[in-house]
């Protein structure tokens, strides 16, 4: 367990739901057919996502991506394995292939790069067993001002960060409130659930107010 994520224990309730009435529609910008890769974790926009691919299927997804210069969408398994049969939900985020190398073994090491909030409107099996759907991305999300009361746990993120090699040279944006939502949702020890209801959630402010809900005050103070 990380450093950061020893520090920031949860306590033994459950995170509050978050309070959805005053957050806006998330707004697309448009649909498009893509490769899905049903993953036993939650991406998150500007997340780091590290791969081995050794599945020929995958290996047609990393091909075509980089062919096509398009993304992938990163799906959460909700029944099933990643290297067979697996359902997932139906609201993901797209991801972006910046660097591969062919490893000795034959494994294909990937680095890819969460970017929008994607949601599969529908889904098949092409004939080696790559998932593909109907996707429709959500647009940018707007920077929102992180307030007050969170910047210490903008601090904390920031300072935790910038010790990480796989973080090295990318752009922080602690001032953020979406960005730092989703990095506290990667480095805090969360239940796949709860990471998938936070991803779920559009209101910046509502998905920080959960997580701080769950640090020790001595921790937030």
């Amino acid at each position: 367990m990380s450093r950061l994520a020893t520090a920031f224990q949860p306590s033994p309730r459950d995170y509050a739901q978050p309070e959805r009435a005053a957050h806006p529609s998330r707004r697309s910008i448009g649909a498009t057919v893509l490769p899905i890769f049903p993953l036993n974790m939650v991406l998150f926009p500007d997340g780091v996502l590290p791969l081995r691919i050794f599945e020929p299927r995958y290996l047609d997804l990393v091909s075509r991506c980089l062919r096509e210069e398009t993304c992938f969408v990163a799906a959460l398994i909700t029944r099933g394995v990643e290297s067979g049969e697996a359902e997932f939900h139906t609201l993901g985020t797209t991801a972006r292939i910046v660097d591969w190398d062919q490893g000795a073994n034959g494994i294909l090491h990937v680095q890819a790069v969460g970017e929008h909030i994607a949601t599969i409107r529908d889904s098949a099996v092409e004939s080696n067993g790559l998932y593909v759907g109907e996707v429709e991305i959500s647009d940018a999300r707007e920077p929102t001002p992180v307030p007050m009361r969170h910047h210490r746990l903008a601090e904390l993120v920031s300072g935790y960060l910038s010790e990480l090699k796989s973080y090295s040279g990318r752009a922080m944006r602690p001032d953020d409130a979406h960005w730092l939502a989703d990095r506290l949702c990667e480095l805090l020890p969360l239940s796949l659930t709860q990471r998938q209801t936070l991803l779920e959630e559009s209101n910046a402010l509502a998905r920080l107010d959960s997580l701080h809900s769950i640090i020790p005050e001595a921790v937030s103070a």
